[in-house]
This record gives structure tokens, C-alpha cells and sequence, in this order.
């Protein structure tokens, strides 16, 4: 749909346009030496006014300049006024009226297609965005879907090799949640999945990518933060849980998780981190799960 509404970066209001198309006719019927440099300075203002406003306005302006030339020119010839040549003057305000008509409608259909091509630009972008949406992100949680974290995973291994970084990951599986799908249904596990992945969002800090690996798994990328910061941030999002119930479907669902947190290792294949973080995980689920199980770093040297 073309809007009539000239966009945010154009400066001269119509008011202010045609305030001078008066003006510059006014001058053009008081002053006879200054009639064909006021003809000249009208088609000037005309056209420079019409290149920054809508196909409406562009219509508006110029034949209001045509309009109120052409009423200046019959008020002079009707009273007779003293230099008005009808000839001389009328032909030369005759051709500039059929100038500024002429111009009005080349730019006109010019704004036209600004505006569509404009409009085609805003639907354009708004669809490749939603196009790299459903191809980044996970359509139930929001989060990273496996593909862009296995990326981004990927990207964050070459910046820590390259600046001498840490790296750390975070493998997160829901404990028992096949209970509550059993329970309540599926539709409540869904809802319960999007509210945790939610309050990791929250807990996580922004530098921390977080995603869904697949079921009720989530893995969280903390980048450049050595492991004990990056245990620190799993805590709170443990603790954070287990001081609420969740409420969906006016229940009250009691989510906890096991965790396996591992360093990534300078040359080593991404693949070997996860199988690392997947064995961590399993041993906090045969040690009783809600816990988190490092490897290759010692959590005791926390303060």
C-alpha cells in the first residue's frame, strides 16, 4: 500500500512549500521587471519541492503553483494593470504552468515507484529476516537451533585459537522430563521447555550463546570465560529454578537438570568437546542428577 506520508528524512513541510509559491507569485503580479525571474524562481522552487514529498503532495503543489499563477495572470489582465503584456506574459505563464504540470507528473510516477520500490525494499528485508529466523532458531524456545550453534561453535573455536581465549561448554538436559510430558501432556512439557529456555535467557549473560540441542537438551557457549565463571553461570540457573515452580497450564511444574561442563581444548575438533560434555553430562545423571559434572577443570578452586 503507497502512503501519502512523505518519510522521516524529508525536511520541507508542504506549509512551508507553498508559503513560498505565494510568496514568489505575489512578487510575480507586484513587481513587472521580476516576472520572468519570478516564473524561473517559481518552476525552480516547484521542482526542487517535489523531488522530497509523496505522489499526493507532488500533485497538491504543483497545481496549486499552476493555480495561483493562473489566478495572478487573470487578476492583471482583468484590472488591466499597467506592464502586464497578455501576450507577452500570458505565453510565458502559459508555458510555465505546462512546465510545472508537465515535471509535477514525470515526478509523480517517479515518487510512485520510489514507494513501491520502497515498500518492496521493507518487504524484501522483513522476509529475509524471517527467513534467517526459521533458519537460525528453534520454532518452539526461540533459542539457536543445533545447526547455527554447531556454526557458531565452530566460529568461536577459530576466534579463541586466534586471540589465546577460553571457552567453555555447557551441556543442559532436563531430569525427567519425560515424566512431566507423561503427566500433563505434551503441550505442557512444550510450555514448560519455552519457560526455562526463557529464564536461561534471563540467568545467561549476553556474551553466552545459548540453544536447543534437541529435545530437552539446551547447550550454552560461554565465550572467553575461564570455567569457573562459566560453572558460576549454571548455578544460577539452578538456583534460579529451584526457587520457583514454573506455571504453565495454571500448573505448578518443578523442572530441575543435569549438566556437564567442559573446556574447550586449543586444536580439538568440536565434535570431541560435545562428546566430552555429553559424557560429563551422563556421569551427573548416574550420580543422581540436578548437578553439574566438570571435566579437565577443578571446581573446588572456586571461592
Amino acid at each position: 500500500m503507497i502512503t501519502s506520508d512523505p518519510p522521516s528524512e524529508r525536511r520541507l513541510p508542504v506549509g512551508a512549500l507553498l508559503g513560498a509559491i505565494v510568496v514568489i507569485v505575489v512578487i510575480y503580479a507586484a513587481v513587472p521587471l521580476a516576472r520572468n525571474a519570478a516564473l524561473q524562481l517559481l518552476c525552480l522552487a516547484v521542482a526542487l519541492g517535489l523531488f522530497t514529498h509523496s505522489p499526493r503532495q507532488v500533485t497538491t503543489v504543483s497545481l496549486s503553483a499552476c493555480g495561483l499563477l493562473a489566478l495572478a495572470m487573470l487578476g492583471l489582465w482583468s484590472t488591466g494593470t499597467q506592464g502586464f503584456d497578455s501576450v507577452r506574459d500570458g505565453t510565458n505563464g502559459l508555458l510555465a504552468c505546462l512546465f510545472m504540470l508537465v515535471l509535477g507528473q514525470a515526478i509523480h510516477h517517479f515518487s510512485v515507484k520510489h514507494e513501491e520500490l520502497s515498500e518492496q525494499q521493507s518487504t524484501m528485508a522483513t522476509t529475509l529476516a524471517r527467513m534467517e529466523q526459521l533458519a537460525t532458531r528453534d520454532p518452539l524456545t526461540g533459542l539457536f537451533n543445533t545447526r547455527h550453534m554447531t556454526e557458531l561453535m565452530n566460529q568461536h573455536a577459530k576466534r579463541s585459537e586466534r586471540a589465546d581465549l577460553p571457552m567453555s561448554l555447557g551441556l543442559i538436559d532436563l531430569d525427567q522430563f519425560q515424566r512431566v510430558n507423561e503427566r500433563f501432556g505434551h503441550a505442557v512439557g512444550d510450555e514448560a521447555l519455552v519457560a526455562v529456555s526463557r529464564i536461561a535467557t534471563e540467568v545467561f549473560r549476553q556474551t553466552d550463546v545459548i540453544g536447543r540441542w534437541g529435545g530437552e537438551e539446551l547447550l550454552v557457549l560461554f565465550t572467553d570465560t575461564e570455567p569457573e565463571q562459566a560453572l558460576l553461570g549454571l548455578e544460577r540457573l539452578r538456583d534460579r529454578l529451584a526457587g520457583q515452580d514454573l506455571s504453565v497450564a495454571r500448573l505448578g511444574v518443578k523442572v530441575t537438570f543435569s549438566a556437564g561442563l567442559v573446556v574447550w581444548q586449543e586444536g580439538e575438533d568440536m565434535d570431541a568437546t560435545l562428546t566430552r560434555a555429553r559424557h560429563a553430562l551422563l556421569r551427573a545423571k548416574h550420580e543422581g542428577r540436578d548437578r553439574t559434572v566438570t571435566g579437565h577443570f577443578n571446581p573446588a578452586t572456586l571461592s
